[in-house]
């Protein structure tokens, strides 16, 4: 990748945004805004605010709070739509939320 391309790395921004690499794309759009593009600078406080929701994410299934790691995994899944990482953990919360009753994963799984 040509370093001193603002495209390219519009582009590797918007990549890593739908693989969830989050820090990436958001380094990305920092990068493209400081060699000149003025229409990613909008996306930059985007991408903070989905790294506070994987931050929160996080917490929230550390602390075994199923609903609320749920509610801000789908938020990024929303942008982050082929991100493997953000997936398994959406899966494995709703395994956690209710293991004895599975209905909620298995329509999960099967809308992918």
């Amino acid at each position: 990748m040509n370093d001193k391309f603002a495209k390219a790395h519009i582009r590797a921004q918007q990549c890593y945004l739908v693989v969830g690499e989050l820090e990436k794309a958001r380094q990305a759009a920092i990068k493209s805004v400081e060699l000149g593009d003025s229409s990613t600078a909008a996306k930059i406080p985007f991408m903070e605010e989905l790294l506070k929701y994987e931050s929160y994410a996080f917490k929230a299934k550390e602390k075994m709070e199923w609903r609320e790691a749920l509610h801000y995994l789908s938020k990024i899944l929303e942008y982050a739509t082929d991100s493997i990482r953000h997936i398994s953990l959406k899966i494995e919360c709703l395994i956690s939320e209710n293991p004895a009753d599975m209905t909620n994963a298995i329509r999960f799984t099967t809308s992918l």
